[in-house]
């Protein structure tokens, strides 16, 4: 199982969604409570052009098996963002430590912080800012680009894309969302 699993992370880092999504089916059906393939399968739904309703479904699931990991919740987010769905950030604050990372994320999504402040926050631990701005990079990035400001959009992931670790699951959807011409 998770010979699937880190495969489907190698496919979708290399912009192959439709891989990525076969290797974590794979996964998923070797292990139904492995959340992580869930939440990695729901991410490559998001950017391989298939149905959102899948990508929702996969994020609603790590949501249920996860409930208190924040990423899930930041993922699943940005899923019900594009669908024109209704918030459930706010519902999963009960489930997540909000005094860590990525804590300052969220209350970005929220709207109860600026970029400016996230960006400060990500750089204030010299052990982990490397990540930390690429994934507030990366969440900058879909914020402005959900406001209609494809410039600033473009500029975040420019930056995720030239800074961060192939490792980060942002680094391949920031990729991916400069290929598509942000027109997500």
């Amino acid at each position: 199982m998770p010979a699937y699993h880190n495969r489907g992370f190698a496919h979708f880092a290399k912009g192959e969604h439709d891989r990525a999504i076969a290797d974590y089916t794979e996964a998923i059906q070797l292990n139904q409570q492995y959340a992580p393939s869930y939440r990695n399968r729901g991410i490559a739904y998001l950017y391989s052009g298939s149905s959102r309703a899948k990508a929702r479904a996969d994020l609603e699931m790590a949501t249920q098996l996860m409930p208190k990991d924040a990423y899930v919740a930041l993922w699943r987010e940005l899923a019900e963002r594009r669908a024109n769905a209704p918030s459930t950030l706010a519902q999963a604050l009960s489930q997540i430590e909000m005094t860590a990372w990525p804590a300052p994320v969220i209350r970005l999504l929220l709207g109860e912080t600026t970029a400016e402040a996230l960006l400060a926050s990500a750089n204030s631990d010299p052990k982990k800012s490397r990540e930390r701005l690429c994934e507030a990079n990366f969440f900058v990035g879909q914020l402005a680009l959900q406001g209609g400001s494809k410039e600033e959009a473009k500029r975040a992931f420019q930056i995720v894309v030239r800074d961060c670790p192939p490792e980060l699951l942002e680094m391949g959807a920031a990729a991916a969302e400069l290929s598509a011409g942000l027109q997500r």
